[in-house]
């Protein structure tokens, strides 16, 4: 299935990651509408299905980023916030299902000041984790690549390494670079940290230098 590109490896870190962020707001949550005279045991069932919600949403959200991890920051930053707010609604909806069930057999009426907090707390909290899961993903994948590289030798690169290398002994920025393989500076950078690792170099010139005594075939 193409939609789900995380590796085996990366599926426990991020289960793990998201298992602490959302129960750190479970936590808070608690606390907080204990502080307003909310029951926190009576209510803990209602809580846990809106958690559970929110969880199967923020791994989708992930999923949907890593599919476009190739993409620049500005694209990847305004679709995280289009997918917050999809997101946000959906958990306006739970919270207040939740919230008539809790106050059954009363009457509840719809206040838009509270459907507008609960807004905003959906949209900050989905919005959030949309940044940290990519900061996470894009570290997992820096060290798969690192790990990847460091065990093959210098002239056995990846076909997206070869292009990097090749654009960059022309002389290409990473903007550059990242233009013309229609991919993120930081995907770009983070190639040419594994590269330098690679030939054992800290400079672009020191890499040219290692390249052209290596002969590595770039066409090949």
């Amino acid at each position: 299935m193409t939609f789900i590109r995380l590796d085996r490896a990366s599926w426990p870190a991020l289960l793990r990651f998201a298992g602490g962020y959302w129960f750190i707001y479970l936590v808070l949550n608690c606390v907080l509408w204990g502080l307003a005279g909310v029951d926190p045991i009576k209510s803990m069932p209602g809580k846990l299905v809106l958690v559970g919600s929110c969880v199967i949403m923020a791994l989708g959200i992930s999923l949907m980023l890593k599919r476009r991890d190739d993409a620049s920051v500005p694209y990847r930053a305004a679709l995280s916030l289009c997918l917050s707010i999809g997101a946000a609604v959906v958990f306006v909806v739970v919270d207040h299902l939740n919230l008539l069930i809790y106050s059954y057999p009363e009457a509840v009426k719809l206040d838009p000041v509270y459907i507008g907090f609960s807004m905003i707390e959906g949209l900050a909290i989905f919005f959030g984790w949309s940044c940290l899961s990519m900061m996470f993903l894009s570290g997992t994948q820096e060290k798969a690549i690192d790990t990847q590289v460091i065990a093959t030798s210098p002239s056995d690169l990846t076909g997206r390494q070869r292009e990097i290398l090749a654009l960059l002994l022309h002389g290409k920025s990473n903007k550059e670079i990242a233009r013309e393989l229609s991919i993120s500076p930081l995907t770009v950078r983070n190639h040419i940290s594994v590269l330098f690792r690679q030939f054992g170099v800290k400079r672009r010139k020191d890499l040219a230098e290692m390249v052209e005594v290596l002969q590595s075939p770039l066409s090949a």
